[in-house]
């Protein structure tokens, strides 16, 4: 059966564990259409010596993909499936190459299988708006279609690029680099990244959680529209990814800032309590 599973269901089937020494490099690609009512998609792709290839795709909710006829978009990644078909996702995050444990390479690529479903003429952007993660060297995004001319490479300094509606298969490899991921902190070297929030929006007393790792000694703020701090948390060890134990809030727009030990602000976003 061909399934898709939603990035809040997989990461909170996840064991929210301490980092420590373990090393984890998680990303976000975005996809926007050119109608601005269709919202943003997300992939998340990356590794962790917590994680296992395949085992943790089989912990997400169960959803058939959507269908548009004839407009709307959205884009999922495709695994293969013990029966020889497909399963679709939204996450797909790895365990760390076997060379690379055994010490024969730092330098890996990891490949990720895409489909687009989109109206015709859709136009669709593909981004990185922040710095790639440390430890992420370069994505190269191809077409597999016949006669696709799409070969693009992001840099560490991300950016956009634009398909055009005839594309539905894009192939992705990803770069990467373990030492460099190990000898920083994940926190795109002091650049603010965007925080992310799951789910989004979220129920008043719903738990959440923080799609991202928080460093020892990291401090997140939870402010509303006027400014004014209605929650905040101190993380004494690093988290993968963090349990928010944010009180029941009115219904609306809050502000979440993730800073260092030292002051430095390393992410920031919003998330919105519904009613």
């Amino acid at each position: 059966m061909k399934r898709l599973y939603g990035v809040a269901a997989l990461l909170l089937a996840l064991l929210v564990t301490q980092v420590r020494a373990q090393v984890t490099v998680i990303e976000e690609m975005r996809f926007n259409s050119n109608n601005s009512e269709d919202g943003v998609q997300k992939i998340t792709f990356g590794f962790g010596e917590e994680y296992t290839d395949g085992a943790d795709l089989d912990m997400g909710e169960q959803i058939y993909p959507p269908f548009f006829p004839p407009d709307g978009f959205f884009v999922f990644l495709t695994i293969p499936d013990d029966h020889g078909s497909e399963d679709f996702a939204v996450a797909d995050i790895r365990g760390v190459p076997d060379s690379v444990k055994a010490g024969t390479t730092q330098d890996f690529a990891l490949v990720y299988n895409m489909r687009l479903k989109r109206g015709i003429g859709q136009q669709v952007t593909i981004s990185f708006p922040f710095k790639l993660r440390w430890g992420i060297d370069s994505i190269n995004i191809v077409s597999p279609q016949a006669g696709a001319n799409l070969n693009h490479t992001f840099t560490r300094e991300g950016g956009q690029v634009t398909i055009h509606d005839l594309i539905t298969s894009l192939r992705m490899t990803v770069y990467f680099n373990y030492d460099r991921a190990a000898t920083v902190s994940d926190d795109r070297r002091g650049v603010a990244s965007e925080l992310t929030a799951i789910p989004n929006p979220v129920r008043a007393g719903e738990p959440m959680l923080l799609a991202g790792p928080v460093p020892s000694g990291g401090h997140v703020s939870v402010s509303d529209v006027y400014g004014a701090t209605v929650w905040e948390q101190t993380f004494t060890e690093a988290m993968a990814f963090p349990r928010l134990s944010v009180p029941v809030l009115p219904a609306g727009v809050y502000m979440m800032r993730l800073t260092g030990a030292a002051g430095d602000v390393l992410g920031q976003g919003r998330f919105v309590v519904a009613r």
